[in-house]
């Protein structure tokens, strides 16, 4: 993974993992030329975070649930955000 910083992109998908007190996102955007970027964010030191580019959705979402995946194996809860604003924890 390579990091570099996502502009001028639209979320496709965004999930919020919490573990202790400790919350980190992993989305997938989609930018105006149409690349698709896999996007994993601790909230705590965000500039950690790290970017994964790939040319279709259906990359970017296979790999979105890999990591998802290892995350949940891990221990991180994930949270949803609803329309709302607020979250629920999902099992």
């Amino acid at each position: 993974m390579r990091a570099r910083q996502t502009t001028d992109s639209t979320p496709m998908l965004r999930w919020l993992f919490t573990k202790g007190r400790r919350v980190l996102t992993c989305e997938v955007r989609v930018d105006r030329r149409g690349t698709f970027d896999v996007c994993v964010v601790p909230l705590w030191n965000i500039k950690a975070a790290i970017v994964e580019s790939y040319g279709g959705a259906a990359s970017a979402m296979r790999r979105h649930a890999e990591i998802a995946a290892a995350f949940r194996q891990a221990g991180w809860m994930v949270a949803r955000l609803t329309p709302n604003r607020s979250t629920e924890v999902a099992a």
